[in-house]
């Protein structure tokens, strides 16, 4: 499943040092407070110097990163295979963060796995449009029902999924969209290269789930409530149970 990062890294000598061009595979960075000016500066030094970057993950919550980040994003775009990015909401203008990523993220052609979690506020329709066509996993935060189209649409060899739906209030009863978001999963490319999804939203129907079984290659579903949602566990079991007994081992 998407993985995140909270541990501290506490780096030791001079910061110079990590501005020095270097062939590392395996980098996360962690820009969340507190830390010192002399760890932001190694970080930043990091970013600067890497070039050869296979996994890149980084999570941060200041409009001054935003620049760093993409451009490391970018100088590795050969190399990257997986992407991990986590982003607060910000006062800045949310299109031209986005924009930012989208541009370097589209240049990433051996991507595989993409883990990206913005704050709700971001809209990442022209992101959705830009992804690479051929990655094979990929986690989401939130996507609204024209992002979900786009999407499936845009990566048709998907084989994991993991993604929540913003849609209506969390205490909406009269929601209706899970039939339009489970036929708009099962009724494109990716009913035939599918192996792993979870989908979380306000509200699901349990019966309707049961188009899943068209398709060919999944394994492993998880259809939940939205986390604010009290009786989740409850509408999990009775989707598991459902599940269990009428679609295919």
């Amino acid at each position: 499943n998407c993985s995140t990062y909270h541990e501290t890294c506490h780096c030791l000598g001079d910061s110079l040092h990590f501005a020095q061009q270097n062939s590392l595979k395996y980098l996360i960075l962690d820009f969340y407070p507190p830390y010192t000016q002399n760890q932001r500066e190694v970080k930043m030094n990091l970013l600067a110097s890497c070039t050869q970057l296979e996994k890149f993950g980084c999570r941060f919550n200041g409009i001054s990163e935003v620049d760093f980040v993409s451009q490391c994003i970018r100088q590795n775009s050969e190399s990257l295979k997986c992407l991990e990015l986590e982003m607060d909401n910000m006062d800045d203008s949310d299109d031209m963060i986005t924009s930012k990523f989208t541009t370097a993220i589209s240049n990433c052609k051996k991507l595989d796995e993409l883990w990206i979690q913005f704050g709700l506020k971001y809209d990442i329709l022209d992101l959705m449009k830009n992804l690479p066509h051929d990655l094979k996993k990929l986690c989401l935060g939130w996507l609204n029902i024209e992002e979900l189209k786009v999407l499936v649409a845009t990566c048709s060899e998907l084989e994991d999924l993991f993604f929540d739906i913003l849609c209506c209030n969390y205490y909406d009863t009269e929601c209706c969209h899970f039939d339009e978001i489970i036929s708009i999963i099962v009724g494109s490319s990716l009913s035939d290269t599918l192996v792993n999804l979870s989908l979380s939203m306000t509200r699901i129907r349990n019966d309707k789930c049961l188009e899943l079984g068209q398709m060919k290659k999944l394994k492993k579903m998880e259809i939940l409530f939205d986390r604010t949602i009290f009786d989740r566990t409850e509408g999990e079991v009775e989707v598991k149970d459902m599940l269990r007994k009428n679609l295919p081992d």
